[in-house]
């Protein structure tokens, strides 16, 4: 019977060797589970940031078609208001005509109400203003040259009705005072050399000097028929 003989150090050696291959096998292993690892992560955070990019651009597209939106809207909200405030005026304007040119109407078809109101101190209870004229760097001059032109026209009518003047010596001032304000120079010239004269006839209680100033604006109307 043959006993087994222990084994020598070459076995051992090799036996170590095994192990040792072993553990570098481990090692190296881990290693490349660490790196999967660590490019699934990098992968990851690559794919947020850009899914943060495209939420950022979106919302940046967002508030830039909301600001257009708002700046149209801002648009469209000035012109519908621009365009209601010339509408306004324009009633305005033509709602003062009407109301002056009845009144005037009023008092010259009535005989005794005429007869009432042709005297100086109806004149001077007509208080008629003094009109000013817009200056050169008035931004709407346009527009105030046109609402003197009115305030004139009416004023005038007035200060008729007041004198009881017939109907078609009314028309014929009316008609004058129309054409000389219906350019921003012929505006600016009546109210600045015409229309003053009657105010101020009229605020003193000058009967005839009012009555020779509606002549004069009916001789003008009649010399351009």
């Amino acid at each position: 019977m043959q006993v087994p003989q222990p084994a020598g150090p070459a076995a051992a050696q090799q036996q170590q060797e095994q192990q040792q291959q072993q553990r570098d096998q481990q090692q190296q292993q881990q290693q490349q589970q660490q790196q999967q690892q660590q490019q699934q992560q990098q992968q990851q955070q690559q794919q947020q940031q850009q899914q943060q990019q495209q939420q950022q651009q979106q919302q940046q597209q967002q508030q830039q078609q909301q600001q257009q939106q708002q700046e149209q809207q801002q648009k469209e909200q000035q012109q519908q208001q621009q365009q209601q405030q010339q509408q306004q005026q324009q009633q305005q304007q033509q709602q003062q005509q009407q109301q002056l040119g009845n009144a005037a109407g009023c008092v010259i078809s009535s005989g005794a109400a005429s007869q009432l109101a042709n005297t100086p101190a109806a004149l001077v209870a007509l208080n008629m203003p003094q009109i000013a004229v817009p200056p050169p760097n008035c931004p709407d001059r346009a527009l105030a040259l046109a609402d003197a032109a009115t305030q004139a026209y009416g004023e005038v009518a007035r200060a008729a009705g007041a004198l009881g003047l017939a109907p078609e010596q009314l028309d014929a001032v009316c008609d004058a005072v129309e054409a000389a304000t219906l350019d921003a120079a012929g505006c600016l010239k009546f109210i600045g050399m015409y229309y003053w004269r009657l105010q101020a006839a009229c605020a003193a209680g000058r009967e005839a000097a009012a009555r020779k100033w509606m002549e004069d604006m009916a001789a003008r109307a009649r010399r351009r028929m």
